[in-house]
């Protein structure tokens, strides 16, 4: 929601988003983690699927590349050995003219996913621990991003349980004849391009 007290996914632009809290966070780590587990602690469900959401990318107001908040930059900083500012980022990864800019991209994107699969992980700890029989398993946004769904999506099958995605196979209410080839044509490239141990 718009009032939640975390810090809030921020763009490459410095605009924060108004729902989307960083994973990276603690405090929301920590208040996620005790909300899942009540769930599953009380209602013992089969399964929870967590929401397609659960991703760095594709929030209101802010652009692509993920969340450039001061704890992410900081991160970035430790990771490389040099600070750089949002602007100088977003530069980086969009024009990609520097000798470094590919792999410095990977390795932001690597920082991205390490956040999603802690998170993940604790989760699903946390979940086992009272409802041993509950599978975790993720809800893929529009476009699969592989390989960080199938990891993140193992962090959170965690042991016991086989890692499972969910695909994207529709729109928000925008079906029409001729959305379905490309739809499925996406549905079965995440099937072909997924691993062998991701149920789908």
């Amino acid at each position: 929601g718009k009032d939640h007290p975390f810090q809030r996914i921020t763009g490459a632009n410095g605009k924060e988003s108004p729902i989307s809290a960083c994973p990276a966070d603690p405090a929301f780590g920590a208040y996620f983690v005790s909300n899942l587990t009540a769930v599953a602690r009380i209602a013992q469900p089969f399964l929870i699927m967590i929401e397609d959401d659960f991703q760095p990318h594709n929030h209101p107001k802010i652009d692509w590349f993920g969340c450039f908040c001061a704890r992410h930059l900081a991160a970035f900083a430790k990771r490389t050995g040099k600070a750089r500012t949002r602007e100088e980022l977003y530069r980086l990864f969009h024009e990609m003219k520097e000798p470094d800019a590919y792999r410095l991209r990977c390795e932001w994107e690597r920082m991205q996913c390490d956040d999603l699969v802690a998170l993940s992980s604790a989760l699903s700890a946390s979940v086992a621990a009272v409802s041993p029989r509950t599978r975790l398993a993720l809800s893929a946004p529009g476009c699969l991003n592989e390989p960080m769904d199938a990891v993140i999506a193992r962090a959170l099958a965690g042991k016991g349980h086989r890692p499972a995605i969910r695909f994207h196979g529709s729109h928000y209410g925008m079906d029409t004849p001729t959305d379905f080839p490309p739809l499925l044509h996406s549905a079965q490239w995440c099937r072909e391009n997924l691993p062998s141990d991701i149920e789908f």
